[in-house]
């Protein structure tokens, strides 16, 4: 078998990476290459879609005795539990990455689901792939996060000029007329004027 090398990118980190690559995992609604990582001299997990630039060494290795496969021990020793409130409409993907018994249908409407995770940001990227189709109950810190991510998508996409003034005149050759418009959040009127001889 042959040693792997990638560029690796992690939130707060870059880094250049040569493992032995062991197994393929599916696991926090991502794929992972597990493998022992020289740099670190212990095994590690590395998601897919975080490394780029990947080589293949002519170097050789021998198969390691494995450890038992932890996964969650590989991100983190904290828990952190989630109570989060689906729309019905995503039963499908509550069923497909955790198994039809990960939810509680409430009488009011709405899928509960009640999990532990030991990667906040895992935990939080995995909900804002929701959009607004999932309500945070707890933890309180998640719930602070995520309205303040949705208070600055606003302002990123809010009219930065809501006094623009979409007037504009042309011959209409019957006088005043008012055309009403509709721009984005502004209401604005297309005036019908005659044209002035020169």
């Amino acid at each position: 078998m042959h040693r792997i090398s990638f560029s690796y990118i992690y939130e707060k980190w870059e880094s250049l990476r040569t493992i032995e690559p062991y197994q393929l995992i599916f696991k926090w609604s991502s794929w992972y290459v597990w493998g022992y990582c020289l740099k670190r001299q212990a095994f590690r997990l590395f998601k897919l879609n975080r490394l780029w630039s990947l080589e293949t060494d002519t170097d050789t290795f021998a198969s390691r005795k494995l450890p038992d496969l932890e996964l969650d021990r590989h991100v983190s020793e904290a828990r952190i539990h989630l109570r989060a409130l689906f729309e019905e409409s995503q039963k499908y993907r509550l069923v497909e990455e955790y198994g039809p018994d990960c939810f509680q249908r409430k009488p009011e409407g709405g899928l509960l689901f009640e999990r532990d995770f030991s990667s906040c940001s895992n935990m939080r990227e995995w909900i804002l792939s929701f959009g607004g189709r999932v309500e945070v109950l707890e933890p309180e810190q998640l719930r602070a996060d995520l309205r303040q991510q949705a208070k600055k998508m606003l302002e990123l996409y809010q009219e930065h000029d809501i006094e623009l003034s979409c007037m504009f005149w042309y011959n209409g050759g019957t006088g005043k007329e008012a055309a009403k418009c509709q721009n984005r959040d502004v209401d604005c009127y297309a005036l019908s004027v005659p044209t002035v001889s020169r």
